[in-house]
């Protein structure tokens, strides 16, 4: 088995068709993808094993599997619930390195919606349901074809995931214009 890492990105915005295509060059049914999102990082130098070892622990149980991060719409991927506007990183690490060592392996069911930001399923789920294409509610129509399809849903606790998530904007949980503006200059100012 081996986890296909991807940070999906598309000029045209159409971020359903470029998943779509990364995931058509695994061949392997055994094989899961995990997708990361161009404005998230990992905290930790050991985070690409602890997802090897979620999956390995987990495999026959859940279908997809979202991670806890610091900025999301969906307070119940967040640490402690809250969205975070702390832009000192080195605070982030602080809280991947407690949620590592608390919860390295753990996850949760959810069978809600997993943000885009971090999606981890194995191959045979995408072969299943695809990617809606020329959307940017790309990964809510995922997640939920997942479970409408019956399939688990959890969340990795302990796997924590720095998400910019439109830290630019005076209102990051409903301004969706760099979802479609493709000239937008964005400035941390």
């Amino acid at each position: 088995m081996t986890v296909h890492f991807f940070q999906y990105f598309s000029v045209s915005k159409n971020f359903g068709a470029a998943i779509n295509n990364a995931c058509s060059l695994i061949i392997n049914d055994n094989d899961w993808v995990c997708l990361t999102d161009m404005d998230t990082m990992f905290l930790r130098p050991d985070a690409g094993k602890q997802v090897y070892d979620i999956v390995e622990r987990y495999k026959s149980e859940y279908d997809l599997i979202g991670c806890t991060t610091n900025r999301l719409a969906q307070p119940y991927q967040l640490y402690n619930k809250c969205f975070s506007e702390e832009r000192d990183i080195s605070e982030h690490i602080k809280i991947a390195n407690e949620l590592h060592n608390n919860f390295y392996g753990v996850v949760e069911p959810l069978n809600r919606v997993v943000a885009g930001c971090f999606m981890l399923f194995p191959i045979t789920v995408w072969r299943h349901y695809l990617f809606q294409e020329n959307t940017p509610c790309f990964d809510s129509i995922f997640s939920n074809e997942v479970i409408s399809g019956g399939g688990e849903i959890g969340i990795a606790r302990g796997l924590y995931q720095f998400h910019l998530y439109r830290m630019w904007s005076d209102n990051p949980i409903n301004d969706t214009r760099h979802l479609f503006d493709t000239k937008k200059v964005l400035s941390l100012t």
